[in-house]
């Protein structure tokens, strides 16, 4: 027979698992033509906004988002540091060089967006140059 500690450790272990599969999901819906017409125009408009207008990219991310299923995705970054950081000028850490301090900094923004949206960060790998 199990014992009242066994009981409840099976139960807990399997309520933190009911809770990450809510949390988690794994499939969802296909955007639907308002949402894409919100993230398009965004995108466009950060994209004037840095002067960095690029209808290739414009036309990729279309072509994604067309052939999306609602399904999870997975995304690789392929991150080749420069030898030192490059920020805008008007940028507060425009005099900061550093590059691990430039990635800091990307990961510290993207993490809590990705975490919130059921997204995470399966491994991370840091390699010399």
């Amino acid at each position: 027979m199990m014992t009242l500690i066994s009981k409840s450790y099976w139960i807990i272990l399997s309520l933190l698992y009911v809770i990450f599969l809510f949390w988690y999901g794994g499939s969802g819906e296909k955007m639907t033509s308002k949402e894409i017409e919100l993230g398009i125009n965004t995108l466009k408009e950060n994209m004037e906004k840095n002067g960095r207008e690029n209808t290739e990219f414009l036309n990729y991310v279309n072509n994604l988002i067309e052939t999306d299923d609602g399904n999870e995705f997975i995304m690789v970054n392929l991150i080749k540091y420069r030898e030192i950081a490059k920020y805008p000028e008007n940028s507060k850490w425009s005099k900061e060089t550093d590059p691990m301090l430039a990635d800091a900094r990307y990961v510290d923004g993207l993490m809590p967006k990705l975490i919130k949206n059921g997204g995470f960060s399966s491994f991370r790998i840091n390699s010399k140059r």
